[in-house]
């Protein structure tokens, strides 16, 4: 390669690089703003930080673990304030997500069935919940240690 087209080509890749940084940076910020607000109960102002993390995990074009991740955390502040009906709509799409980025037999999705299933819990949808937690069980029983925290979560809630 040319010394002409070297340089252009390293100052593009060196430009990708730095944006895709700060657009990981900013998400970043947006999901501790969401966990901080919500832990304060100031759930408006948590959601406004899910949005702005979903709209910044957006900005590359490609669905990955942020998009996935910032769908779920909005949808527990909705599930918090009563809006379960959207609350369902991002957990589905959270785990849908989880599913295909790293298989439906990962311990992300576990953890989706699981949101979902408790959301169904809350609805008094049982036959789904159960279904659900059954699922989200075999996997985390499956990927983690006996006691692990989560496999213990997964019990009690389907207990």
């Amino acid at each position: 390669m040319s010394r002409r087209l070297r340089w252009p080509l390293l100052i593009a890749i060196f430009s990708v690089i730095t944006t895709a940084r700060a657009e990981q940076a900013f998400w970043e910020q947006y999901m501790d703003q969401v966990r901080t607000l919500r832990q304060k109960g100031a759930f408006a102002g948590a959601e406004k930080a899910a949005l702005a993390a979903i709209a910044e995990a957006q900005k590359s074009g490609h669905e990955d673990f942020r998009l996935a991740k910032s769908w779920n955390n909005l949808a527990t502040i909705y599930y918090d304030t009563g809006r379960y009906a959207e609350a369902e709509k991002f957990f589905e799409l959270s785990t849908h997500l989880w599913e295909r980025l790293y298989a439906t037999d990962s311990i992300e999705a576990a953890q989706g069935l699981n949101n979902l299933a408790v959301l169904y819990v809350k609805t008094s949808r049982f036959k789904e919940a159960e279904l659900l937690l059954s699922r989200a069980l075999a996997v985390r029983e499956k990927a983690l240690y006996p006691v692990h925290p989560d496999v213990a979560e997964t019990v009690d809630n389907l207990a």
